[in-house]
């Protein structure tokens, strides 16, 4: 599917009807824009899993249990 939009002058751009219905996209819902060398892919993750890898970690913090990330969020909010 070929769907067209015209870019506002705030660089904003209403997603067309067509697009929407086929990814079931609705108001509120997130959706990511990926960058591929020259095109973008639009997607709507089907559940929080889905957004594994779509945040780069620098490698200090990986392998970190869920404790260890809560407590260093924690630690960072009171600094």
């Amino acid at each position: 599917m070929v769907v067209g939009a015209v870019v506002s002058s705030k660089g904003q751009v209403t997603l067309p009807k067509a697009l929407r219905d086929a990814l079931q996209i609705e108001e509120g819902d997130r959706i990511f824009f990926r960058i591929e060398i020259d095109h973008v892919v639009i997607e709507k993750p089907k559940n929080f899993l889905d957004l594994a890898g779509t945040i780069e970690v620098p490698a200090h913090l990986r392998n970190l249990t869920w404790d260890e990330i809560v407590s260093r969020a924690y630690a960072s909010e009171n600094e």
